[in-house]
């Protein structure tokens, strides 16, 4: 890659970073809310020296919030932003484990495990899949899985029978009223409106039991059925 290629693409993570960073200080998408969810998962469980792997992780925000007091084996980072990763290395250097941070696309990612980890945890990055692509990610996640292991997955809410562009059009009159500058608003519209793909949670739950998973259950759903937390026991 040319040097303002790199230049190019960083200046534009920075961008979309900054505004997401905005996001979570706000609540705007239920972070906190997320955090104390899984929080409250991964605490219950029986199991030690978890491996878990963390797709889409971004800058780890989450991941720092749910896993400090995680006795943990390994983590797991992926993402395709290698700036990201640089973020979610720093945010994470006090966890107590090996560490890896990898620069892949997800489903190209988790094609390459089998009956790795005990948790795999995906946030807010399965509705930029089209549906055929979520239904191969679902049997590559459980095939990733150790027998009895759990994915978590925290995204975004379609509401059946909604069409995507009705609810495209549920979430951005939520979306708008954010306190961000009109350009700023405009750039975020560009992103949803292309790349957003929710799913419900009947959809979802199709798609899991048909990849082997054992059962489906809904941890956490906003009021305004916008965001929610699903697991999926393998």
């Amino acid at each position: 890659m040319h040097s303002s290629q790199k230049t190019e693409d960083t200046e534009k993570f920075f961008n979309q970073w900054a505004i997401y960073q905005r996001v979570i200080a706000e609540n705007y998408m239920v972070h906190a809310e997320i955090a104390m969810t899984l929080q409250r998962f991964l605490q219950a469980l029986p199991l030690h020296r978890l491996r878990f792997l963390d797709l889409g992780c971004g800058d780890a925000f989450i991941a720092k919030k749910i896993l400090a007091a995680c006795e943990l084996e390994q983590y797991c980072g992926v993402d395709l932003s290698p700036t990201a990763l640089q973020f979610a290395e720093a945010n994470l250097k006090a966890l107590a484990c090996t560490k890896h941070f990898i620069t892949e696309d997800l489903t190209v990612s988790i094609a390459g495990y089998q009956q790795e980890f005990d948790i795999i945890c995906a946030g807010y990055s399965l509705h930029h899949l089209q549906l055929v692509e979520k239904q191969n990610f679902f049997k590559l996640c459980a095939n990733a899985l150790k027998v009895n292991g759990y994915f978590l997955m925290y995204d975004l809410i379609r509401i059946e029978p909604e069409t995507r562009s009705q609810c495209l059009q549920r979430h951005w009159q939520t979306y708008s009223q954010w306190a961000f500058s009109e350009s700023e608003l405009s750039s975020i519209k560009t992103h949803v409106f292309a790349q957003d793909h929710a799913e419900s949670s009947q959809s979802l739950n199709v798609m899991a039991t048909n990849a082997g998973f054992k059962s489906m259950e809904n941890l956490y759903v906003d009021q305004q059925n916008l965001f929610a937390v699903y697991c999926f026991a393998n």
